[in-house]
Parts: C-alpha cells; structure tokens; sequence
C-alpha cells in the first residue's frame, strides 16, 4: 500500500530569516564578550594618554637677573625642578623620580602629597624646606624643587613619571640630563 506523503519543508524565504536572526544572534553574544574582556583594558592603556608631557623638567629660572639651573648634582645631592601642566582635573596625586647612573642602576624616589620628607639617604624634601616640612606636588603651571639624597654615586639622568589618584604610574613625561650644579646653587639649605 502506497500511501501519498505530501513532503513539507520550510520556505526558502523563511529559513534566510532564521539564518539571518541566528547570525545576529551569536554576534550579539561575542560582542558582549568581547566588549566586557577588552573594555577594561582598553580604558587602562588611554587612561595616561592625556598626561604624557603633564610634568616637565623646569630648566631655568631667572631672579634678578641671575640664571639658575636646579637640575643638577652636587656632592651626594640631586636637585630636580618639576613644573605641572595647565590641564590639571585632579587625577594627578603625585610623581615618581628616577635618577639613572651611567652603569644603568636607578634609584626611584616617589612624591605625592602623602610622602615623608627626609635628609636621610635615599630621602628627598623640598628645595629651601625643612626635613619635616610637607611634600607639595606641583598644579597647574606651578613648579617646584626638590632634593634627592644619595650615596655618592654620580647620576646621569633624571626621568618624571606622573602618577594617578587610582595609584597607576604612567609613561615618562620627561627626562633630563644631569648637570653639576653651578656655584651659585646651594642644595643643602
């Protein structure tokens, strides 16, 4: 006995749709993926993108006519003149400072406004200031020197690294050349 099979099947135009939803469908759910795994990361590494050249080595100043360079060694003294950027949105809480000898050795000496000031090796305080006074971290065009005490080693360059409020250290911002400081620069008061 035959019997009389009438064969169904969907329509072409219905299984383009179903093809079509399934495809937007498995790229919504890897977008998600994506967008969580990736966001994260990608908010990460632009964080700092504004604040590449925020402090900058302060070269020169001029009182009465006298030139004087800051950025300089004398003895077992570093001195390092540090000058903020205009833009300044309060994400700026301090710097790192990395003095490199000419063997490749760095010492690292950390300033935000939470930072003890020391004479004491490997201390650092403000130019002028006392070893107890406070730390201040220069804002908005304001500049500032500090003093670095070191074991007698000779450090060839000086680097400034801004640092965020959510603790994260960003890429160099500057660097300079040290130099010997000239007579009329005085580190120890």
């Amino acid at each position: 006995m035959r019997h009389n099979m009438q064969k169904k099947g969907v329509s072409p135009i219905v299984a383009e749709v179903l093809l079509v939803l399934l495809t937007i469908a498995a790229v919504a759910v890897v977008a998600t993926f994506v967008v969580n795994f990736v966001g994260p990361t990608l908010t990460k590494s632009t964080e700092c993108a504004s604040y590449k050249d925020y402090f900058s080595f302060k070269e020169e100043f001029e009182v009465g006519g006298e030139i004087f360079r800051y950025n300089c060694q004398k003895g077992n003294l570093v001195g390092a003149s540090i000058k903020a950027g205009i833009k300044d949105d309060g994400k700026i809480i301090g710097f790192s400072l990395v003095f490199t000898d000419k063997e490749g050795i760095t010492k690292v000496a950390v300033v935000n406004e939470t930072t003890i000031p020391s004479c004491d090796e490997g201390g650092i305080k403000m130019l002028g200031e006392s070893c107890s006074s406070p730390i201040k971290v220069p804002k908005e065009g304001n500049s500032y020197t500090y003093v670095y005490k070191n074991a007698d080693k000779t450090f060839k360059t000086a680097e400034v690294y801004p640092m965020l409020s959510n603790g994260r250290l960003c890429d160099k911002s500057d660097s300079i050349e040290l130099i010997g400081c000239g007579e009329n620069i005085d580190l120890a008061g």
